[in-house]
């Protein structure tokens, strides 16, 4: 899933993972010579996190004074996959994959309007998602949005897309309670010891 991100997005999951290594003041300096990116664009990456974590309880909380520094606080059970997997749940390239693999009446004008990109955006994203499907076996037709191949691997495709983020706690599977799945799962591993 990582391959999709842009190179901002990538940026910002250093910066969670630099921050959560160590919990120290760092200078926006400090992180913006870190990431090779300018300091203005340093505030950006930051108040997008911070806004990230707000929104998404209350594990992590990022701190910035603007002429000291930033700190990353966490309570003691605080989980970096935990924050990885949300972080990467509100990537639109996450929300245009699960868009496809969960709608079948998509048009490119009601997925842009979903996710409030431009069309444009949509087309640039959709073909390099395009390529890694193609990668994968699957053929994805970017005009009328349909998803074509070996049942299979699409379904491990998004399984495997999926894992990456279930550290969240998010079930995008509407027709498989998560509870049904677990009890399962619980039965099979206590039958194999």
């Amino acid at each position: 899933m990582e391959e999709l991100l842009s190179s901002s997005e990538q940026r910002e999951l250093k910066i969670i993972h630099l921050l959560y290594q160590e919990e120290k003041l760092w200078t926006v300096e400090q992180l913006a010579n870190y990431l090779q990116c300018s300091i203005d664009t340093c505030y950006r990456y930051i108040d997008r996190i911070k806004q990230i974590f707000y929104d998404h309880g209350n594990e992590f909380e990022l701190i910035s004074k603007k002429t000291k520094g930033v700190l990353l606080k966490k309570t003691e059970h605080a989980s970096l996959s935990k924050y990885e997997s949300i972080y990467i749940e509100e990537t639109i390239d996450f929300k245009l994959l699960s868009e496809l693999f969960h709608s079948t009446y998509l048009t490119t004008e009601k997925l842009a309007d979903h996710l409030f990109i431009s069309k444009s955006t949509l087309y640039r994203k959709l073909k390099k998602i395009a390529i890694l499907l193609r990668k994968n076996g699957i053929h994805l037709n970017i005009s009328t949005l349909q998803l074509t191949g070996n049942e299979v691997w699409i379904r491990e495709f998004f399984y495997l897309v999926y894992w990456s983020t279930s550290d969240s706690g998010f079930w995008p599977f509407e027709s498989v309670p998560k509870h049904v799945l677990t009890h399962r799962v619980e039965n099979i591993i206590s039958s194999q010891n």
